[in-house]
C-alpha cells in the first residue's frame, strides 16, 4: 500500500468542475489527497504561500491569468509543484506549445476518471506523463532536442534536476526520498537515469559536481 499520498491543488474557474472532480479523485484513489481547489490562477498562487503540494492540475483557459501564465508563476516561484494542464482543446498543436514550455504532462477534459488518476500518479511518481498524441509528436516538438546534445537543464523535469542537485550535495537516496515525498525505489530509477545520461560512472560525484557546474546547474559548492 502507498505510505505517501499525492497531494493535488485543483485549479479551474468553475467550481463544479473542480469540486466535482476533487470528489471523486478522492473517493475512487485513495492515493490522491486534494489540498485545494482555486477558481483562478491569482487565488491558486496565494494559497500556495500557505498550503504545501505535490502537484497542480491546472485549467487551461480562465480569464484574467490563463492556465498557461499561472503555470509560469507557478515554475518560477514553486520549482517543485509539478504541474498537470487539462484542456478541451487537446490535439497536436497545444500539446506541442505547452511541451516545450515543460508542462509535466498535458491532458484532456474529455479523459475518464481513470486515466486522469494515471497521469496524476505517473508526474508524481516518474516527473512526467506522455500519451500516444505526445508520442506522436517528433523530439523538437516535445521541447527536447532531436539530436541527443548531453544532459542540460532544459531537457528534462523540475524533478529530475533536484534529484541532481541533490546528489552534487551528496545526499542519499532515502534522504533524497523524504525530502522530495517520492519512494526510495523511485529516487534509485532517477540516479541510474542521471548517470546513465551524464556518461558519468555511478558514484563519481566530483565529476558529477564539475558536470553540473560546467551546465550551469549549480554553483559552486
Amino acid at each position: 500500500m502507498r505510505d505517501t499520498k499525492i497531494r493535488i491543488a485543483i485549479v479551474d474557474d468553475h467550481p463544479a468542475v473542480s469540486l466535482g472532480l476533487s470528489e471523486l479523485l478522492e473517493s475512487k484513489y485513495s492515493q490522491i489527497k486534494v489540498i485545494f481547489t482555486a477558481v483562478s490562477g491569482m487565488e491558486a498562487l496565494e494559497k500556495l504561500e500557505s498550503l504545501t503540494i505535490d502537484l497542480m492540475l491546472l485549467d487551461l483557459d480562465m480569464p484574467v491569468l490563463n492556465g498557461e501564465e499561472t503555470f509560469d508563476l507557478v515554475r518560477a516561484k514553486f520549482a517543485m509543484v509539478s504541474v498537470i494542464i487539462y484542456t478541451g482543446f487537446y490535439n497536436q498543436a497545444f500539446v506541442s506549445r505547452l511541451m516545450k514550455k515543460k508542462v509535466d504532462a498535458v491532458i484532456s477534459k474529455t479523459w475518464p476518471l481513470e486515466k486522469i488518476a494515471h497521469a496524476i500518479t505517473e508526474v508524481f511518481e516518474l516527473g512526467r506523463y506522455v500519451d500516444a498524441v505526445t508520442l506522436g509528436l517528433r523530439p523538437e516538438q516535445r521541447g527536447q532536442p532531436s539530436v541527443e546534445a548531453g544532459y542540460v537543464e532544459s531537457d528534462h523535469s523540475v524533478l529530475e534536476v533536484q534529484i541532481l542537485k541533490m546528489m552534487c550535495l551528496g545526499k542519499t537516496s532515502a534522504e533524497i526520498s523524504r525530502l522530495i515525498r517520492r519512494s526510495e525505489r523511485t529516487v534509485e530509477g532517477y540516479r541510474s537515469a542521471i548517470w546513465k545520461k551524464t556518461g558519468i560512472d555511478p558514484g563519481n560525484i566530483d565529476k558529477l559536481r564539475l558536470y553540473a557546474l560546467d551546465h550551469g546547474l549549480i554553483n559552486i559548492l
